[in-house]
């Protein structure tokens, strides 16, 4: 036998040892899929199901190179939300009666629920059209409370100026002649407003959506 030859050989046992040990760690250890690290049931909001928002303030618009100043409202009705660990989601399409309105909402919560930490919501009238708004918010305390059927619930209501450290970001496109400028949070004729609510049950179904908000544009 050549020497070349006899040298493999001998190698031969050390080879297949790390081999096996290879093949042993790699058999014993489990995949981890996402479901079954971040699910409903590791979220301590899970057994909520909707999640609806106001935001009110006194809007600042130009039109014909003139600005005007309209009450504003940024709402979304109660829209059903899906967990996946501290992450929620909701969609709610073919809202309105008589309007093709979408409303959109997704954020995430503190380890405790106590928080939520950010949160984007969306309204928008007609597919693909300009006629949308979408708002961000962030930080936003959360106190435990029962609604008028005596079912548990975490609000935050702020009112006034107060109401600026929990907006992160507006986008607000309108059909017409109006361009939103901003939101004079301090402003006394229109005082701003926070809701968000977040409750059991099942959120709003596709024609229940509000068609106007109340007091406001958009």
């Amino acid at each position: 036998m050549k020497p070349k030859t006899l040298s493999f050989f001998t190698r031969l046992p050390a080879v297949i040892s790390v081999f096996m040990l290879v093949l042993s760690i790699s058999c014993g250890a489990k995949s981890v899929s996402p479901s079954s690290s971040a699910d409903a049931s590791s979220s301590p909001l899970s057994n909520f199901g909707n999640v609806s928002v106001r935001v009110f303030g006194s809007g600042t618009f130009e039109s014909y190179n003139q600005t005007l100043v309209y009450p504003v409202e940024f709402s979304i009705p109660p829209i059903s939300v899906y967990w996946m660990g501290l992450i929620f989601n909701g969609l709610l399409e073919n809202a309105g009666a008589g309007a093709d309105i979408t409303y959109t909402v997704h954020g995430s919560v503190s380890a405790d629920g106590a928080w939520i930490e950010s949160m984007t919501y969306s309204k928008e009238i007609g597919p693909g059209s300009s006629n949308y708004f979408q708002v961000t918010l962030k930080n936003v305390p959360l106190t435990k409370s029962v609604d008028d059927k005596g079912n548990p619930v975490l609000v935050c209501t702020k009112t006034a100026s107060d109401v600026q450290r929990f907006v992160g970001q507006i986008n607000y496109a309108s059909l017409g002649v109006f361009k939103y400028l901003a939101t004079d949070w301090g402003d006394s004729t229109y005082p701003a407003t926070l809701s968000v609510t977040i409750a059991t049950g099942e959120g709003s179904k596709a024609g229940d959506g509000p068609t106007s908000p109340r007091g406001g544009m958009m």
